[in-house]
């Protein structure tokens, strides 16, 4: 496979395959879409391996994986969707992850990360969904998250139709919803739309679960695009929830339940406008619940 050096897009989730992620895979320089997910490969992901520019979306989520993430993703500056959830992966966040400046899907959810959240993660301008939970990250939860729009950009809004994929996993069909959008119709908008996704299959490929509402959900398509959320659950993290996160006018779902917070929430809350989950269960919380008028 390492000889194959025009292929773009790889997608062998949900099979049976083991063993370790073979090092060829760092010899194909063209690759944009990888999905080896849901599968029981074990080892460590290869150091150095999958820094290219053009790689955009990396699916090796539901595997056996283990070790630290290392430097496999350091150069990947062109990453959208990097999900690495439901593994066992170890160690700290990297210090260079606040390079991936495209990123916009972060998922490390379930594995056995531990540390402090750095300042490097609120670089990441263009984040749309970050979950962290299931880890075992400890200490303050950064003011600077704030820092993260959350807007539906002038990019995102090109993007004319979605499909959502209904409560995972108990309802299996896939209900298509369009959006009134603009439309993609000149050279300029369609050189953008290749940018974030190598071919229309690969956008329908490309498939998210995040929770909310207590609820897994499964999204799909170019509805990721217009969902925000971030999931810091089931960790160690203490002190107060910042005032700063109340800037989070466009979020969609938060959720900070099964940690050590202390303190009242935040007046600074009833500018979560667009709010549609708030999850602060099972904390240490105080106070008086306010309601703004």
């Amino acid at each position: 496979m390492g000889n194959m050096s025009s292929l773009q897009e790889i997608a062998m989730a949900g099979n049976q395959l083991q063993g370790h992620i073979p090092r060829e895979l760092c010899k194909l320089d063209g690759l944009r879409f990888l999905d080896l997910s849901e599968n029981n490969l074990s080892g460590s992901i290869p150091s150095n391996c999958f820094n290219s520019s053009i790689l955009r979306h990396v699916h090796l989520n539901k595997n056996r994986l283990s070790g630290p993430i290392r430097n496999a993703f350091k150069d990947s500056f062109g990453l959208v969707t990097l999900d690495l959830r439901e593994n066992r992966l170890t160690g700290y966040l990297p210090d260079w992850i606040g390079n991936l400046s495209s990123l916009s899907i972060l998922l490390l959810k379930a594995n056995h990360l531990q540390g402090k959240i750095q300042n490097q993660l609120c670089l990441l301008a263009h984040l749309s969904i970050l979950d962290l939970s299931h880890n075992n990250f400890s200490g303050l939860i950064p003011h600077c998250l704030s820092n993260i729009t959350f807007e539906l950009t002038h990019e995102k809004s090109l993007l004319s139709y979605a499909w959502y994929v209904g409560y995972y996993p108990t309802i299996q069909e896939t209900l298509q919803v369009p959006y009134k959008g603009a439309k993609l119709k000149d050279i300029d908008h369609w050189d953008l739309y290749k940018k974030y996704y190598a071919s229309p299959e690969v956008e329908a490929q490309q498939e998210v679960e995040f929770t909310t509402k207590r609820r897994s959900y499964s999204y799909k398509g170019n509805i990721l695009d217009y969902m925000s959320g971030i999931d810091l659950s089931c960790n160690s993290f203490s002190g107060g929830i910042p005032a700063e996160l109340g800037k989070l006018s466009n979020i969609h779902a938060l959720n900070l339940s099964f940690n050590n917070l202390t303190g009242s929430i935040p007046m600074e809350f009833s500018g979560l406008e667009q709010i549609e989950s708030l999850d602060l269960s099972y904390n240490n919380l105080n106070g008086i619940i306010l309601l703004s008028s």
